[in-house]
């Protein structure tokens, strides 16, 4: 759009600086770019005043809503008090040249015209410097006697609001919103211009997309952030006219929200009964029902030691006991073990065998762990064959390369020398190996169970025959000391490959015989076709040490020491 012509007349009379605020009569033409009237209807329009054509700042200006606009006509009134700001006097005083911008819509502001004066304004502005002058044959005040000049002297209109100081009454009812003759002359002014009353409130597009430029516009007289202090928000609390959490950001400031003292009562006391009160879901005894809801985020009470007697009243009482990291629960009579919340394998929490500590850490490795097959015996440390399925080693015969070694008749049975059973390691020349079968009986009892045994090549440890042997409690309480419970052997852990049966003990002992693994042949391996023996202390020729191959030092087996003796055997359970 382009605005086509604007003319501009001033109310009949200025004031002066310290008079009441004026009013402007705008009047104008708005066309199209193509030159015929916009379309009939209202337009929002911003009126700016300015000091000079190029000034950068108004010196008032007054947003209108919707201006009715007929055949690309206009009229509107701006400086009405009620309305908008009031346009003061004095802008107009110092007879300044004033210039006016015009916004339609969001639109650029239109070229500045300048504000022409009306005839009786510029007789007011004359007025205006006249009354700085003397006066000649003036009737002084001190001249004129109390209740001299009566209503009959006095013009009609020449005293307004100007010159009084009160406040108006309503002007038509008792309370109503006081007026003046010059509001009155104001609202006549905008009905000679034929302006139709604006509404505050958008309630159409044109209101709406004026709503638009009055956000571009700056605010002046506003109140701010800055301007409302701690002692202003203050009292306003004070008044009631402001939340005290308004200002103090505190939750004890909070009204109107829920009743929270129910679970600070629960949190003081720690007892579920307590809950039944807020939490909705009842058990038969009047507790919560941690069977129907969810219980999150439990926690056992933490304690080294028993925090209550246990006694048939406590029955059921449970907690985590920090000393070993064990789960506990009263049974009427004492706490008992119920659960380890330790890794297994470690010494407060002991595995009954490697087997049972892989069940429960499928990324166990092989290494030394803690054992406790039997509850009855305190815990050990024993090597873990992790890789192969989680056997636990239980014995040992060491390599040898020279006679007389003690290999006592009760050296697996009994128990000794059980440091190397930690580490898996040969020890050449060195007592047999043995943690003693008494540990793992409760353990086997179930049956079911398997040993394995490894023989590994006297000058190369890395050459090693294996075989699976049956390993029910009676002959594995007896073995190499008065076995007579000859138990399935097999060349694989499935117990299918190659089997036999036999014990493992020695025959005629004193008359030269050795103690013989029964089953246990090298013949597939390289060497010859006898059992695997052993000279205990007790048998025929005790001299010779460690297991003997019967190979004849043939060179597919390495042995090499008195031809076949010397090789080394390691004994595991799972």
């Amino acid at each position: 759009m382009a605005l086509a012509a604007l003319t501009l007349a001033a109310v009949p009379a200025l004031a002066a600086p310290l008079g009441p605020p004026v009013t402007l009569t705008l009047e104008g033409r708005l066309g199209t770019a193509g030159g015929g009237p916009v379309v009939d209807g209202s337009y929002p329009m911003a009126v700016s005043l300015y000091a000079a054509a190029d000034s950068a700042e108004a010196l008032f200006t007054e947003l209108v809503l919707a201006v009715p606009v007929a055949h690309g006509h206009f009229a509107l009134v701006v400086g009405q008090p009620k309305v908008g700001a009031p346009l003061e006097a004095a802008i107009f005083v110092d007879g300044a040249a004033r210039f006016v911008g015009v916004t339609i819509a969001d639109e650029a502001e239109l070229a500045r015209a300048p504000l022409a004066e009306v005839p009786y304004a510029v007789q007011a502005r004359g007025a205006s410097v006249a009354a700085g002058l003397d006066c000649s044959g003036c009737v002084a005040t001190v001249a004129l006697a109390d209740g001299s000049v009566t209503a009959a002297k006095i013009a009609t209109g020449a005293i307004g609001d100007a010159h009084l100081g009160f406040t108006y009454a309503g002007s038509d009812s008792k309370g109503g919103v006081a007026t003046s003759a010059l509001e009155a002359d104001h609202a006549k002014e905008a009905d000679n211009a034929k302006q139709a009353e604006t509404a505050v409130t958008a309630t159409s597009a044109d209101e709406a997309n004026s709503a638009a430029v009055a956000q571009k516009l700056a605010c002046t007289g506003c109140l701010t952030a800055d301007h409302a202090g701690p002692a202003f928000a203050a009292g306003l609390v004070a008044a009631k006219q402001l939340a005290a959490v308004a200002v103090s950001g505190k939750y004890a400031d909070l009204e109107g929200g829920a009743d929270l003292s129910g679970y600070a009562t629960l949190a003081g006391a720690n007892v579920f009964a307590q809950g039944a009160s807020f939490g909705g879901v009842v058990s038969a005894t009047g507790g919560l029902d941690a069977h129907a809801e969810q219980v999150v985020g439990f926690r056992f009470e933490n304690a080294d030691k028993a925090p209550v007697v246990c006694t048939a009243k406590t029955v059921g009482y449970a907690y985590y006991d920090t000393s070993d990291g064990s789960l506990r629960v009263c049974n009427g009579k004492s706490f008992k073990v119920f659960a380890q919340a330790l890794e297994a394998g470690t010494e407060g929490n002991p595995g009954l065998s490697c087997l049972k500590i892989l069940e429960v850490e499928p990324a166990a490795t092989d290494g030394t762990y803690w054992l406790r097959p039997d509850d009855k015996s305190a815990a050990f440390e024993a090597w873990c064959d992790m890789a192969g399925g989680g056997w636990t080693l239980v014995a040992m015969v060491h390599s040898a390369d020279g006679n007389g070694v003690s290999e006592p008749v009760n050296w697996f049975v009994g128990g000794q020398n059980k440091g190397p059973l930690k580490t898996n390691s040969d020890v050449k020349n060195n007592t047999p190996s043995s943690h003693g079968v008494a540990v793992f009986l409760a353990y086997l009892a179930g049956g079911g169970h398997l040993a394995r045994f490894d023989v590994h090549a006297q000058n190369d440890l890395g050459q090693k025959a294996t075989w699976y042997k049956e390993a029910p409690t009676a002959a594995f309480s007896k073995w190499f000391n008065g076995d007579n419970t000859a138990t399935k052997v097999c060349k694989d852990e499935a117990m299918s490959q190659g089997c036999s049966s036999g014990t493992i003990r020695g025959k005629n002992v004193g008359a030269g015989d050795a103690t013989d693994l029964e089953g246990m042949i090298l013949s597939d391996f390289g060497g010859g076709s006898c059992a695997l023996h052993m000279r205990l202390d007790t048998d025929g020729a005790p001299g010779y040490s460690s297991i003997c191959s019967c190979t004849g030092n043939t060179p597919a087996w390495k042995d090499s020491y008195s031809e076949h003796w010397g090789n080394a055997l390691r004994i595991w359970v799972k």
